[in-house]
């Protein structure tokens, strides 16, 4: 059988397929998500990260747009299907660190 360790502190994962042996050895909290029926599943803590799916890949406009915002392309397939991950945690501090405060905010400990 096939087992993959991941800690709870990881980032995202995309794997080839969702799987029972996957997702038994998923850190508490996550989630398994398939990405269409013959795409990848991913694997993230969604307290932690937002996940998107595009089924062509953003416009390069939006990509840009994206990227400003904190996300970044996780993972891609040979259809144009695009991942794209966003750490909420680094997007929160990064918004802190914007406003003038520079504060932690309280309970972004993950």
């Amino acid at each position: 059988m096939n087992t993959m360790k991941l800690d709870p502190a990881s980032p995202p994962v995309a794997v080839p397929r969702y799987s029972a042996a996957v997702y038994a050895s998923l850190p508490k909290g996550w989630v398994a998500e398939e990405i269409g029926q013959l795409g990848p599943a991913v694997l993230y803590d969604p307290r932690r990260y937002n996940v998107t799916h595009f089924v062509n890949g953003p416009r390069p406009e939006l990509a840009d747009k994206l990227r400003s915002d904190g996300w970044e392309p996780m993972h891609h397939n040979l259809t144009g299907a695009e991942l794209w991950v966003r750490d909420r945690v680094a997007e929160a501090r990064r918004a802190l660190a914007h406003s003038g405060r520079g504060v932690e905010p309280v309970g972004l400990g993950l």
